[in-house]
């Protein structure tokens, strides 16, 4: 199964790309083995036929697949510009929110930005997240995990977190049951 986390920028962040694979074999462990940042200022159309040709590549055949797409900001038009391009799979797009819990809300998702970054730190930590060795942009995406939220770019790692939102199975909708020990 591979999961295709895409990023949408412009003008400041270039969008980016990134997949994420969950073999069956070993549904526990996601390894992202695709990074690519398009060039600043590309259009949202040539970005959807780019990503329609990851989706498509000849490596993915076979298996199940999705776009998981952030569509905070872009709104139907940019949607539907990756519909048109045809990727050939399912396509998901979440809205990043400051609330509290994931939500669904018919064919979108709202994720809390923290949940989506805190899934990538808990994978790097507890193992089941992997980062192919030879890969291009790989240096770029560890530095923006160590640079998170320093203000530098970010494009990478929410690429990457959104292939991983995609590639994980156990998503729960609704408030969280939290209780805080007040002293």
């Amino acid at each position: 199964m591979f999961s295709i986390g895409v990023d949408l920028g412009r003008r400041r962040d270039p969008s980016a790309i990134a997949v994420a694979e969950r073999k069956d074999a070993e549904p526990e462990i996601v390894v992202v083995r695709f990074l690519e940042r398009v060039q600043l200022r590309t259009p949202y159309s040539a970005v959807a036929r780019r990503v329609a040709a990851v989706a498509r590549h000849p490596a993915l055949a076979g298996s199940h697949k999705k776009v998981i797409v952030d569509g905070t900001g872009v709104g139907d038009a940019v949607l539907e510009m990756l519909r048109e391009a045809r990727p050939g799979c399912e396509i998901r797009p979440v809205v990043m929110t400051g609330g509290g819990a994931a939500k669904r809300h018919g064919d979108w998702e709202s994720v809390p930005r923290v949940d989506l970054l805190a899934r990538v730190q808990a994978g790097l930590e507890c193992g089941w997240l992997r980062i192919a060795r030879v890969m291009p942009e790989r240096e770029r995406l560890i530095r923006e995990m160590t640079l998170l939220g320093s203000g530098e770019h970010d494009d990478l790692v929410i690429a990457v977190a959104l292939a991983v939102w995609g590639a994980k199975r156990e998503t729960q909708y609704g408030e969280r049951n939290i209780r805080l020990p007040i002293y």
